[in-house]
């Protein structure tokens, strides 16, 4: 028989697991997971067990063991089905769909991310169903149907902004941007990611602006636009002395002067 200290560790070993794979160190973290796993089915505690069944499962598709991910989320998705908690199948379903793929399997990873999806809707997460849209988004651009990625990676975008979503809506329309760039879309390119650097500069999220600043910086010498070049590679500077002197005396004390498009008075 256990007792309730013993619970009460496996569910720090359950939180600490979590914390070590979210940090990247997936074996350390799939140690207390399985710790916390043991005690968890010993005593029944299904909500618990799930919980770190799903940690697991990231951990393992996260190491490439594509097959014992798939595995372990067939316990995951009955466990959330006997909780009737839909959010968590849905995300297990999402993040059991990029296994299913590496896999080989394109058709049953999309399958799973189309019925996550759905779930997400009806349940009334459009934040989750916004996500999902973004990884089936990402499984159509590793297919080479770069339209359809573009397609989900706007109706991401669109669902975000309802929620008021605005950075997470952001990256969306930095993911479309990024492939009409590789596509020659360049002017359609830059109108987006002209958006999401003057979004991101504006919050002064400056590392989340160096992407899009970084690529228009490109595409402006692709086109020959010098002065939209200058401007881009000031901002760029700019950001990178911010991130390197974070916010001491010794970092800079006003944006460029010549700053984004879009905050242009």
């Amino acid at each position: 028989m256990i007792d309730l200290k013993t619970i009460e560790s496996a569910k720090l070993w359950c939180k600490t697991g979590a914390d070590w794979v979210d940090k990247g160190a997936h074996s350390t973290g799939v140690r207390y997971l399985d710790q916390a796993i043991a005690v968890f089915e010993e005593v029944g505690d299904l909500s618990w067990l799930t919980y770190a069944r799903h940690q697991k499962l990231q951990a393992l598709k996260s190491r490439d063991a594509h097959e014992d991910a798939e595995a372990m989320s067939l316990d995951v998705l009955r466990g959330y089905a006997l909780l009737e908690d839909a959010y968590g199948k849905a995300l297990a379903l999402s993040h059991s769909a990029e296994s299913v793929a590496r896999l080989g399997r394109r058709d049953a990873a999309m399958a799973r991310l189309n019925l996550a999806v759905t779930v997400a809707e009806r349940a009334g997460h459009p934040g989750l169903q916004a996500y999902v849209l973004m990884q089936c988004g990402h499984l159509f651009l590793e297919a080479g149907n770069d339209l359809q990625a573009i397609r989900l990676y706007r109706a991401a975008e669109a669902v975000y902004q309802r929620q008021g979503m605005d950075d997470d809506a952001a990256k969306s329309r930095y993911a479309a941007g990024e492939v009409l760039a590789r596509l020659g879309e360049r002017a359609e390119a830059i109108a987006l990611l002209e958006d999401v650097q003057s979004h991101f500069f504006g919050q002064k999220q400056y590392r989340d602006a160096l992407k899009p600043l970084s690529l228009l910086l490109h595409l402006y010498e692709q086109a020959g636009l010098w002065d939209d070049k200058n401007r881009v590679g000031e901002l760029i500077h700019f950001c990178g002395q911010y991130i390197i002197h974070g916010e001491s005396e010794s970092a800079p004390a006003q944006a460029p002067r010549l700053p984004p498009k879009g905050l242009r008075g």
